[in-house]
């Protein structure tokens, strides 16, 4: 049974499940998993090729999560663009049936909103979470899970009080574009913060995997 790390931009190793992520027009190996998406950071003028392209990659099999795609209220493009470009995340993770892999700056409550009027239907992560109690709260009660990384290192951090306070079904981890860190290593922390058998946290999160995830 391998650590499952739900978001990267590098590839594992044979003891790892890594989910890389990927942008529409990038090259992917048909040996990985991926999640790809267009990010609000990335939309470009004509990103409606941008979305032809994603919907092009998502029909390879390699393709078991959308995104990372969200709201994004300290950069990239104008926050109106970015929620129509989102908006067609949530329809094509209906059409398609998979789950969404989320980046949110500022804009959990649009974000939510958005689920519900354009009906979502899928399982949601919300990734590299470090927002306090209160938003996670929010976000886990619309049904969405959590996913924690480097930010578990950080004493000081939203991640450590949070991971504690919510259901234990409810998150994973991850290792985002940091190099500092492996993915044993988050989980090594996320079990000492827990205080459970490190074991029992990796078979947990690697059937958490397949639920989510479903078709890897």
């Amino acid at each position: 049974m391998q650590f499952v790390n739900i978001h990267s931009h590098f590839t594992g190793n044979e003891n790892q499940i890594v989910i890389i992520n990927s942008l529409p027009q990038d090259d992917i190996n048909e040996n990985n998993y991926y999640s790809c998406g267009i990010h609000p950071w990335f939309i470009q003028n004509n990103w409606d090729i941008q979305l032809e392209q994603l919907r092009y990659k998502i029909l390879q099999n390699n393709i078991i999560a959308i995104g990372e795609c969200g709201l994004d209220k300290l950069k990239g493009a104008n926050f109106s663009v970015q929620q129509d470009v989102f908006i067609q995340h949530i329809k094509l993770a209906n059409e398609f049936n998979l789950p969404l892999i989320i980046h949110n700056v500022k804009s959990h409550q649009e974000i939510l909103n958005l689920f519900i009027q354009y009906k979502n239907q899928q399982k949601v992560v919300f990734h590299g979470f470090n927002n306090n109690i209160r938003i996670a709260h929010k976000i886990i009660q619309n049904s969405c899970y959590l996913s924690f990384g480097t930010n578990l290192f950080n004493p000081q951090s939203n991640a450590i009080q949070v991971l504690k306070a919510i259901p234990y079904e409810k998150f994973f981890l991850e290792t985002d574009d940091h190099i500092q860190y492996s993915i044993e290593e988050v989980y090594a922390k996320a079990s000492k913060i827990l205080n459970i058998p490190l074991q029992k946290l990796k078979e947990d999160l690697f059937l958490r995997f397949k639920e989510v995830f479903q078709k890897a």
